[in-house]
């Protein structure tokens, strides 16, 4: 959902509480950022944080090279600013799609002939990401698992790039 702890860049703590009496607090913990790469800690301050009418004090990491501040998840909680709603299963049960439309539901969804897609000659290929590499300990399942897609017809093996 976000961050564990609360954190601020070096520089949003220079420029908003260089006037106060708050001094960082050094600190010999070790925070990690995304990809578990590892925070340049400065240290941290404990500081009153308002959102409409709550008002908690949390326990700020000063972050060196951070670009963004987040709050951490304790606080958002704490502030009333998320709620946690757990109806999934209520929500489930008023409106199943596999009840109303069971056909949409079995099999692998062949279409009964072939059909093309025809795009305008002015559309734009968009990747919204690109190929990424798979772990070694997981190269047998995924081969594996290809096989098995081949094997059903589902996909099929390519030996050129395709548009």
């Amino acid at each position: 959902m976000g961050a564990d702890v609360t954190v601020v860049p070096e520089q949003v703590f220079g420029s908003r509480y260089s006037a106060s009496n708050l001094e960082i607090k050094p600190l010999n913990t070790q925070l990690f950022g995304p990809c578990s790469s590892p925070l340049k800690i400065q240290g941290n301050i404990t500081t009153p944080i308002t959102w409409r009418v709550s008002t908690i004090t949390v326990d700020v990491y000063v972050v060196q090279g951070l670009k963004e501040r987040f709050l951490g998840q304790s606080a958002i909680e704490s502030l009333g600013m998320l709620r946690w709603v757990e109806e999934v299963n209520q929500l489930r049960n008023k409106f199943d799609p596999r009840e109303r439309y069971p056909k949409l539901s079995e099999g692998l969804g062949l279409m009964a002939a072939t059909y093309t897609i025809r795009l305008k000659n002015s559309a734009v290929l968009v990747s919204l990401h690109a190929p990424c590499r798979v772990a070694l300990p997981l190269q047998p399942k995924l081969k594996k698992e290809i096989e098995r897609l081949v094997n059903m017809g589902i996909i099929s093996p390519m030996d050129r790039p395709t548009e």
